[in-house]
């Protein structure tokens, strides 16, 4: 019973593993089959192909490939090591997935084989896996979620995609290949992962690869083995399998993202659909970024207009306006090199304006005049007029070659020109040191911004040229203004030169002329550093070129060493930078206005001195006419004057005198000299100077023929000594004239009538410049020197005649007196006695000249009338009767029938006349009273009276000279003029 229930149970238990649903079967530990249900038969066929019984030898298939893993795991189980262990089998009716577990049947101790339990978990393991990979793509979305929102910059979103992608699949290389519709490419983003350092191509055409295919069919694509898909395209020979999908915003491709791997069967479906996912949510974050994106860059390119427009129309100054622009660039486009150039439509230049680099200035570039070959890309957007946008410089032909900067790492460009109304203004271009940095907004908006910037550049342009017209006329003006002020040339001078210094901050300044009479070149006026050359002729080797004096333009020279012909000018070279502006009028140039300091010269500057220059020679010229009007007027009335003193003065030394010092003034000379010939020594000798102090030359003579005086007079020619410091090596007066410190010197000959009379000299303490009126009045002078010289020595031969002559005049008369006093000696010495008394009266009441000799003459001739008076009644002894008296008191009247008709006693006449008339009109012959009597004869009346008193006469001594005083005294005011009388009585004889 007990053995039957044995058998039972093991028939049960038999019948219980033949029915059950897993697969259960044994081996003993010599790898034969000792139990074997039919689930586990049948698994055992499909997955090896062959039928398995008990008793079956499982050694006879150790060498087959199939049973390779199966043995591995028994092995492990003999040796003692249960484990399980889930294998995926391919059946007809798709993929199944077992479990087995693998248990040692131990058997005294021992493992004597090894029992299999196999069960089907497909739908458990399909579950178990989809929530592994469901889990692995929220992990991924989670990440992507955390980077999508918060991610508002493309670039940074898709390089944290490219790290979660490739972190998730495990890729060899993971990459964003973004789609360039306008050029077919496929633009590698900077965000790709790699495992190499080779970054492979940059841009890939969308008809080549796989990645090419997904762009143009909008598909996902993996493949297993690269190396037998056509498609694919070769970039790393290394590469074994690749995953691609698309990148789909609004229903267009955006981009691609690849993935590349060394192994093969890398991908498989589920990672297919995992990156599908990741392409869908980095879509819709690409969505929402760009739209932000395009909100923010509408609205920062608003902002920029907005802000570039207030500063447009804000600002005229076109340094400032580039500097705003700049700033505006430099916010809404971040270049890492900016450049703005100017064309100059004269010179066919390119002006860089601004050149910064990474928000530096470059010094190097910065104000540097280019060709338009030399711009390259910009003489392209300037003769294209096309706004440039290169995406990747490093692969993109390009219309010309060079960037400026930094070449090395620039990869992205954009340009545009600047045009104004009608005319090109220039261009502007901008670097980035990262391809793809420009798109068409930004090329839309750099082009909105360059049309503001040409309006306003060219509204400055027009405003800094208006208000430089108004500039130039408020310096034209304010020069013209106070040139008209100016008396004088000299006086302009001064007020144009500090007038031009203040306009343009000059150093120095000078203006050079050349004599008009030797050519050299002078410089009249200097100021500022140059002033220490003021009033000095040049030396011939530091002359300036004649070329310069052809000019018509100003020359501007910012380098002198690089001009020959001034290099030498050394008073020039103290400055860096100099400006030869020419003052010319009606084709001649007058004089050059050098101008010079150590900063350049603008080309505004230039324009202003231009038209300065032209006003300043205008009045420089109006000036100097005026100055040789006035000084010809001068001249003339000093000529005028010279010629009254000639006339008017008898004294040749006050005529010379006088002639000299006009000579000083009107030559504006330091000292003058005539020496005057003597014909018969043949020397010349000092006569009168002026400026001199120097005894030597005062006193020393010169013969004809010697010395500079002494060839003058012989030579009769001008002689001229512009520089004694040459004339002294040759003349001795030159080396005395030197060292009393005159520098110039010129002297004329004194010629009258044929003869040579004398030199006139002149000389200056400083070298002068003398003009051809200068010398033609020079001339004149000494033409009325020679003329007063002559008119002199015609004078004092004149003079005298007249004296011999006089003399023998006065001789004859005192002949008739002695004569007269010879016919009636009561009366000898009477006329010599009462002249001589006659004169001290004379003396005393103050009359003196030409009339003292007259009255002279009529006390001489007193008497002169006696000698028509009978000699019975002139030298009756005693008293006359009236008739006789009446005869006698005649003689008067004899005296003026006498003397009248010779005209050169005729103003002696008052006495003979008149001296016995009376002071109160008692006297004869026609009984004058008081003034009506002339003075001489009022004078004589009381000196002939006191000398009849005071001598003896034949019929009376003399009286005593107390009653003679006491007689004169009572008689005043009646027979004598009181005055008169009081100052003979108390001046002349003294009681």
């Amino acid at each position: 019973m007990l053995e039957m229930s044995k058998v039972e149970n093991c028939q049960i238990l038999a019948d219980i593993i033949n029915q059950c649903q897993d697969g259960i079967w044994s081996i003993d530990d010599t790898y034969k089959i000792t139990a074997i249900n039919p689930v586990a038969a049948d698994l055992l066929f499909k997955s090896f192909g062959v039928n398995l019984e008990i008793g079956e030898d499982l050694v006879k298939f150790s060498e087959n490939p199939k049973f390779e893993r199966i043995f591995k795991e028994i092995k492990l189980a003999l040796l003692g090591k249960p484990f399980t262990d889930q294998e995926s089998l391919f059946i007809n009716e798709g993929e199944r997935v077992f479990e087995s577990s693998f248990s040692p049947i131990i058997k005294n101790g021992l493992v004597a084989g090894v029992s299999i339990i196999s069960r089907e978990i497909t739908e458990l393991s399909y579950f178990t896996r989809l929530g592994k990979s469901k889990f692995r793509e929220l992990q991924v979305l989670n990440r992507l979620s955390a980077v999508i929102t918060k991610a508002y910059k493309l670039d940074e979103m898709l390089e944290d995609c490219t790290r979660i992608a490739g972190e998730s699949l495990s890729p060899s290389c993971c990459s964003f290949l973004i789609l360039n519709k306008e050029k077919g490419v496929l633009q590698k983003h900077q965000s790709a992962l790699l495992n190499s350092q080779d970054f492979g191509p940059i841009e890939l055409s969308i008809n080549q690869g796989i990645s090419g295919w997904v762009a143009r069919n909008g598909e996902g694509r993996f493949i297993s083995d690269t190396r037998l898909d056509p498609d694919y395209f070769e970039d790393d020979p290394e590469t074994l399998s690749e995953l691609c999908v698309p990148i789909m915003v609004s229903g267009d491709v955006f981009g691609v993202i690849n993935l590349e791997s060394k192994t093969l069967n890398a991908f498989d479906y589920e990672d297919e659909q995992l990156l599908k996912t990741i392409s869908i949510q980095i879509a819709t974050s690409i969505e929402r970024i760009t739209l932000f994106e395009k909100t923010e860059r509408v609205s920062r390119e608003m902002s920029a207009l907005y802000k570039t427009a207030l500063v447009t129309g804000s600002e005229l100054d076109s340094n400032l306006l580039l500097k705003r622009l700049y700033e505006q660039v430099l916010e809404f486009f971040r270049p890492d090199t900016f450049l703005l150039a100017l064309y100059d439509h004269k010179s066919h230049e390119m002006e860089l304006m601004m050149a910064d680099s990474t928000g530096d200035n470059l010094p190097e570039l910065t104000n540097k005049q280019l060709t338009l070959k030399e711009t390259e890309l910009m003489e392209w957007v300037m003769k294209t007029r096309q706004i440039l946008i290169t995406q990747e410089l490093k692969v993109e032909k390009l219309p010309e070659v060079a960037v400026w900067g930094d070449d090395a790492i620039s990869r992205s460009w954009l340009g545009t020109w600047l045009v104004g109304r009608d005319h090109l203004l220039g261009a502007i271009s901008m670097q980035f040191n990262k391809p793809n940095a420009y798109d068409a907004d930004h090329k839309r908006l750099l082009e909105s911004m360059a049309g503001q910037v040409a309006i306003a550049l060219e509204n400055a342009r027009l405003f800094e040229a208006e208000n430089q017209r108004i500039k130039e006329l408020a310096a034209i003006s304010t020069l013209s203004l106070a040139m008209r002020e100016a008396r004088d040339r000299k006086e302009l001078l001064g007020i144009l030169l500090d007038e031009l210094t203040k306009l343009v901050k000059a150093d120095g300044i000078s203006l050079i002329i050349k004599e008009p009479v030797s050519q050299q070149q002078f410089n009249e006026i200097s100021v500022g550093i140059w002033a220490h050359n003021s009033g000095h002729s040049i030396p011939e080797e530091l002359t300036i070129s004649d070329e310069f004096w052809q000019i018509s333009e100003p020359i501007v020279l910012n380098s002198l060493t690089s001009i020959e012909s001034l290099s030498k000018t050394a008073w020039l070279n103290e400055t860096n930078a100099i400006v030869g502006l020419p003052l010319s009028l009606q084709g001649e140039t007058i004089g050059i206005l050098w101008i010079g300091r150590d900063e350049a010269f603008t080309e505004e500057e230039i324009r202003i001195l231009t038209a300065l220059g032209d006003i300043a020679a205008s009045a420089i010229r109006r000036t100097t006419l005026n100055d040789q009007t006035n000084r010809q007027l001068q001249q003339l009335a000093s000529l005028h004057d010279i010629d009254l003193a000639i006339t008017g003065s008898s004294d040749l030394k006050v005529t010379l005198d006088f002639l000299l010092g006009s000579a000083l003034t009107q030559l504006e000379m330091d000292g003058a000299v005539i020496q005057s010939l003597n014909p018969f020594s043949q020397t010349l000798s000092y006569v009168t100077g002026r400026g001199i102090y120097n005894a030597q030359i005062l006193r020393g003579f010169s013969r004809m023929g010697e010395d500079l005086a002494g060839i003058c007079a012989l030579e009769r020619r001008m002689i001229q000594e512009p520089n004694l410091e040459n004339a002294a090596l040759r003349s001795h007066r030159a080396r005395m004239l030197r060292d009393a410190g005159f520098n110039s010197y010129y002297a004329t000959p004194l010629i009258a009538k044929g003869q040579v009379k004398g030199v006139l000299e002149v000389f200056n303490h400083s070298s002068y410049r003398v003009s051809s009126d200068w010398l033609n009045f020079f001339n004149m002078l000494s033409t009325q020197a020679a003329i007063a010289i002559d008119n002199g020595e015609l004078f004092d031969n004149l003079q005298r005649s007249n004296m011999d002559l006089t003399v023998a005049y006065d001789s004859t008369l005192e002949g008739w007196a002695n004569a007269l006093e010879l016919r009636d000696e009561e009366t000898e010495g009477h006329a010599r006695r009462v002249t001589e008394m006659t004169e001290k009266l004379a003396l005393a009441v103050g009359v003196q000249g030409y009339e003292l000799n007259n009255i002279r003459r009529g006390a001489l001739l007193h008497d002169i009338g006696k000698m028509g008076i009978p000699d019975q009644i002139l030298l009756k002894p005693g008293p006359l009767n009236d008739e006789e008296w009446k005869v006698m008191r005649t003689h008067p009247e004899l005296a003026h029938k006498l003397i009248a008709p010779i005209s050169y006693l005729r103003s002696a006449i008052d006495i003979p006349y008149c001296h016995h008339e009376k002071w109160d009109g008692s006297g004869y012959p026609r009984k004058l009273k008081r003034g009506d009597i002339p003075l001489s004869a009022r004078l004589f009346a009381i000196i002939d009276v006191w000398d009849a008193l005071s001598s003896d006469r034949p019929y009376r001594k003399a009286w005593p000279s107390e009653k003679v005083f006491e007689h004169l005294s009572t008689q005043s005011g009646t027979h004598f003029d009181p005055n008169i009388a009081k100052i003979f009585l108390n001046q002349v004889i003294g009681k």
